[in-house]
């Protein structure tokens, strides 16, 4: 059809841009679908965005579709590390209690740290020590320490006790619990290499209480034969030094006081190493 000069000229033209506007369809570059959106909360700003905090909150500086805001509102975020902890007598606990700002937050709060049962009564026979005021520096994290110290004679029998945090600011109350579980078991542990080193021995001339219901743990971690001496009401552990039958190592002689008399004053050691090993236990 291209049979005249002219009309060969213009096809070739016409062809040409024919074929340009089929190459550029082919190569996929043309158009804008393929492009990647940028995604809002992922902490990386990208293309539209004017911000991104790495989450989809409001009044924060970066608002939840990452624009600026233009003022932050202050936010005081309360969290405990342990929200629950397995314990036992003449124990202590250590928890971390953190005070996150946020939107340039900075004063010093309050912080009422206490026990209570199941009730919400109070619990006397524990303790929790740790700061009653902490400074909270402006967008960031504070962290505080509390400890719980659960004396030998806290408690005869299971006690489940709930340890709060009531965190007053100028923004208001905030509060947060964790469950601290305390098991009746008094343990008491014989150190690998004390042997015959009756001062190094655990109870040696030491006094402790314990609550009638608790349980006493003579635990033997030497290498060494350590039968449990009681006397005064304390029940002795059976056997003879040399035996190979009791007061093995890696073995726990259990005394349940359930039983004994309250206000007995007995001792209670090592039997296989002597008087100077002995201690006191107080049933109350």
């Amino acid at each position: 059809m291209c049979n005249t000069m002219r009309t060969s000229i213009l096809c070739a033209a016409f062809l040409g841009l024919f074929a340009a506007g089929c190459a550029g369809d082919l190569s996929g570059t043309g158009g804008g679908d393929d492009e990647q959106s940028a995604t809002c909360g992922n902490g990386s700003v990208e293309s539209g965005e004017a911000c991104d905090d790495g989450n989809a909150a409001n009044g924060d500086g970066c608002s939840s579709t990452c624009t600026t805001e233009q003022s932050a509102t202050p936010k005081l975020n309360v969290t405990v590390d342990k929200m629950t902890v397995n314990s036992e007598l003449g124990k202590s606990e250590k928890f971390t209690l953190n005070l996150q700002s946020q939107g340039g937050f900075a004063e010093s709060v309050t912080v009422a740290a206490s026990l209570v049962n199941a009730a919400g009564a109070p619990i006397t026979s524990m303790q929790v020590m740790g700061p009653t005021s902490v400074a909270v520096a402006a967008d960031i994290t504070t962290p505080t320490e509390y400890t719980v110290v659960i004396p030998s004679d806290a408690t005869g029998t299971a006690l489940a006790a709930t340890l709060k945090f009531d965190v007053t600011s100028s923004l208001g109350a905030a509060n947060m619990t964790s469950t601290v579980n305390v098991a009746p078991i008094f343990a008491i542990t014989i150190n690998a290499g004390t042997a015959a080193q009756d001062p190094m021995h655990p109870l040696a001339a030491k006094t402790f209480t314990v609550k009638r219901g608790a349980k006493l743990h003579m635990v033997n971690s030497d290498t060494v034969e350590h039968i449990s001496h009681g006397g005064g009401g304390i029940p002795h552990e059976p056997g003879v030094p040399g035996a190979g039958t009791n007061g093995l190592p890696n073995a726990t002689y259990i005394v349940d006081t359930t039983p004994i008399a309250l206000g007995t004053n007995g001792t209670f050691g090592c039997h296989s190493h002597g008087t100077a090993s002995y201690g006191t236990i107080q049933i109350r």
